[in-house]
């Protein structure tokens, strides 16, 4: 069995296929599935366009990486509408010529598309090389775009969007993130048998190596007496580390030892840092841009506090983490995030994510240790006992996967 999986570059993933970090930087939900559909027995080929001079290809633990360069036109520049759309064509074109050459040679079983904006891409591949065709969605912006904003382009972009969604395939795979992809199968009638939404997994394994978090937390320049505040996630505009940022002054006030560590790198890292310089928090707040995803969990376990305060969702990996890292978890009542979070439990569920909301939810658990140590211990028991391991969640994907294979093609293997 052959799958071909179609995505664009990540963020979490630039440093690692440009050789610079030998491990991805984040994403788990992007890179498990490769490893566990090779450990299946499937071959597997990642098609992924970007930035990159050369058409080039990199083995990760078997599973092989074909970079493919996106024309010259459009590397390295930000592109808006229209000519983001032109840019997008051009990709789906190098995608589509970059897989059917390897097509060609080792006909694929299963095609395998990331995202939205892959799906006409995957679903021509698929049709030309008689596969099977798997659309794998990372939540979805389209319900804050139809139901949320009530400007005209918002909601053409949801139009765009639901073109996607209904658009034929084996199985459509959506994360359950919270940010309300159920509510957007049930707008669209999708059929229940083609449609599945399942949160992503857990290393359940993890737990903080102590001598290196120790360790991590003094070079950072934190003693035992500091209280350590964490956000961990892509320095995006809708993760609003913002908001924690606008709360430390007034935890501060009440707490001179906090610090914050804000965790990651995106295109929101130059202005929050200007924002940190100009409040004059330069000595309070930490940044420390990306490090390898099998390092995050010493770094979660230098927070005695895990901070999560996206707009529309903060069901993600990270908290997801953190929680079986058993961290002392606050975040707020938003998407779906009270699916997993038991207020008082194993974490804080506040009812907003302003800065005043967060700081004293904050100032709170500093004053009773006891309650955060029960939250932290909440969290990693909830994690033990109710969230799946990716072993667990890639076996239903892989065996409803062979399943719709074989109820096409007479049983799996046979093409």
């Amino acid at each position: 069995m052959r799958v071909f999986f179609i995505t664009d570059e990540w963020t979490a993933l630039r440093r690692f296929v440009r050789r610079e970090v030998d491990f991805p930087e984040g994403m788990p939900s992007v890179y498990v599935p490769w490893l566990r559909y090779q450990a299946a027995g499937y071959e597997v080929h990642i098609f992924l366009v970007g930035d990159f001079d050369k058409t080039d290809m990199l083995d990760f633990q078997g599973c092989q990486i074909h970079l493919v360069p996106r024309a010259k036109r459009f590397q390295n520049r930000i592109c808006h509408f229209p000519l983001y759309m032109v840019r997008q064509i051009s990709d789906w074109a190098c995608l589509y010529n970059s897989a059917a050459t390897i097509a060609r040679e080792k006909s694929p079983h299963v095609i395998y598309s990331y995202q939205e904006k892959n799906t006409y891409v995957g679903w021509l591949l698929a049709k030309r090389f008689q596969a099977v065709f798997i659309k794998r969605f990372f939540g979805t912006w389209a319900y804050k775009n139809w139901y949320l904003h009530k400007d005209l382009k918002s909601k053409c972009y949801a139009i765009l969007d639901f073109i996607k969604w209904l658009w034929p395939s084996d199985l459509l795979i959506v994360t359950q993130d919270g940010t309300q992809g159920n509510k957007i199968t049930d707008l669209l009638h999708i059929r229940k048998d083609k449609f599945r939404m399942w949160l992503n997994g857990v290393n359940k394994d993890w737990s903080p190596d102590e001598e290196i978090s120790i360790s991590l937390r003094s070079s950072l320049g934190f003693s035992d007496e500091h209280l350590v505040l964490m956000c961990l996630s892509r320095l995006a505009d809708w993760k609003r580390q913002d908001r924690v940022i606008l709360a430390i002054p007034i935890i501060l006030k009440v707490i001179p030892n906090a610090r914050l560590v804000l965790v990651g790198d995106g295109p929101k890292r130059k202005e929050l840092e200007g924002m940190v310089k100009n409040m004059g928090l330069c000595q309070y707040v930490y940044f420390t841009g990306m490090i390898e995803h099998n390092k995050v969990r010493d770094m979660i376990g230098v927070a005695d506090i895990f901070l999560q305060t996206n707009d529309i969702s903060c069901l993600g990996n990270t908290l997801l983490e953190a929680i079986i890292c058993g961290r002392a978890v606050v975040t707020w009542d938003v998407g779906a995030t009270r699916s997993v979070l038991i207020d008082g439990q194993n974490g804080r569920l506040m009812p907003d994510a302003k800065p005043g909301t967060i700081a004293q939810t904050v100032i709170d658990l500093a004053r009773n240790p006891d309650s955060m140590k029960q939250l932290a211990q909440g969290a990693r028991a909830y994690a033990e006992n109710h969230l799946l391991s990716w072993d667990e969640r890639m076996e239903m994907e892989i065996e409803q996967v062979n399943k719709i294979y074989a109820k096409r093609f007479g049983r799996v293997g046979k093409h």
